[in-house]
């Protein structure tokens, strides 16, 4: 699951209806800007390679047109993307500057 300001790669770039989606770039580095659960009303998710998508969402510096029945922007399924992890290395004890 994402959180809105997490940083991710996109996975998956294919076939995204352009127009009216802007497109995406595989191994791009986005910012995740809005989430919405995906309901029955939000689209035909169940038809192509994302079914099991939970989740739409919306990245920074990406602005899609607004779905002309929902009201809602269109968004990206979750699944096209993958969270950035920090690389995060642990300090050992022998590491550690005496005071």
């Amino acid at each position: 699951m994402f959180n809105i300001g997490d940083a991710v790669v996109c996975i998956d770039a294919s076939d995204i209806p352009s127009p009216p989606w802007k497109p995406l770039k595989c191994g791009g580095m986005y910012t995740i800007r809005s989430i919405d659960i995906i309901t029955e009303l939000d689209g035909n998710y169940d038809k192509n390679i994302h079914k099991k998508a939970r989740f739409v969402v919306r990245l920074w510096g990406i602005t899609n047109p607004m779905h002309p029945v929902y009201g809602k922007e269109l968004g990206y399924a979750d699944s096209r993307f993958e969270k950035i992890q920090p690389n995060v290395q642990s300090i050992r004890v022998k590491d550690k500057i005496a005071i």
